[in-house]
């Protein structure tokens, strides 16, 4: 199983539906043209991967792969906004 998680850094609309049409907007220019990792993005990846390595550290066929991301490198996931 795997789950794909938006990671957006700015503060979201308290209306929900305000929020999801936010989401939409910014997933749709993540798809175009995801930017630049902001530097934001950056320190959550190195946070991240610390405790959990990024898929591309693994070989193929690693015995002891036991990655958390189902997709990697995990770095070219990330956007300037998401």
């Amino acid at each position: 199983m795997s789950l794909v998680l938006d990671l957006i850094i700015e503060k979201l609309p308290e209306d929900d539906g305000a929020a999801w049409q936010r989401i939409e907007a910014l997933r749709e220019t993540y798809n175009e043209s995801p930017g630049a990792p902001s530097a934001l993005m950056i320190a959550l990846h190195d946070r991240l991967t610390r405790r959990y390595p990024c898929l591309s550290s693994f070989t193929d066929g690693d015995p002891d792969n036991q990655c958390a991301w189902s997709d990697g490198p995990l770095l070219g996931n990330l956007g300037t906004h998401i």
